[in-house]
């Protein structure tokens, strides 16, 4: 119907939606192969509408968790440094409004790159998040203690424990801007591993 009418906008916030919902019912690959294809849709209206705000960064947010589940890890760092970038672009007092999307996206890329074999890098982004968290009680919504505890276990398993703790409080020690420098940093070899043990 929305289709029909040329209701651009709303067909935009509708498959955002049902993709968003698809997601998270989504039980096996083709499930979520679903729901990426919607929020993709979703996706390319946004950007032809010129919307650079919440659907700009919170589809592609959507769609590397979407990766993650399907074990291709290097296409979700792509994603989420692309919002990154966006964030970066829009300059630091709107970074500060934004520190919720920024965790996600650096508890994002530390899953990632674990799994692509570079605990450190993934040890000093859970310290940038934990720096966040503490910066910004009560933002957290969905980062939850335990997504932040499955990502750091599945860490600590891969580094010695005092790698892990030098790791962990250079990333908690830095700036936001510090961090998210760092977030953007170019991993090295991500692109020679295609589907890494799944987390």
């Amino acid at each position: 119907m929305l289709e029909e009418l040329g209701d651009q906008f709303g067909l935009m916030w509708c498959k955002a939606y049902m993709g968003e919902m698809e997601f998270a019912e989504a039980r096996d690959e083709a499930g979520l192969r679903r729901a990426e294809a919607i929020l993709l849709e979703s996706l390319e209206i946004a950007q032809k509408l010129g919307n650079k705000f919440w659907l700009s960064y919170q589809i592609p947010v959507l769609i590397a968790g979407i990766a993650q589940k399907l074990g291709e890890y290097a296409q979700a760092i792509s994603l989420l440094r692309g919002v990154l970038n966006l964030f970066q672009n829009l300059g630091t007092n709107w970074l500060e409004d934004q520190l919720y999307e920024v965790g996600q996206c650096f508890l994002g890329l530390a899953e990632a790159l674990v799994c692509l074999d570079q605990p450190a890098f993934s040890a000093s982004l859970l310290g940038a998040l934990e720096g966040l968290r503490e910066h910004a009680k009560g933002w957290w919504k969905e980062i939850t203690d335990e997504k932040v505890k499955r990502v750091s276990d599945l860490t600590r398993s891969r580094l010695a424990e005092a790698d892990f703790q030098v790791a962990w409080e250079e990333g908690r020690a830095q700036t936001l801007e510090q961090a998210m420098a760092y977030a953007l940093e170019p991993s090295a070899n991500i692109h020679e591993y295609t589907k890494p043990d799944r987390v």
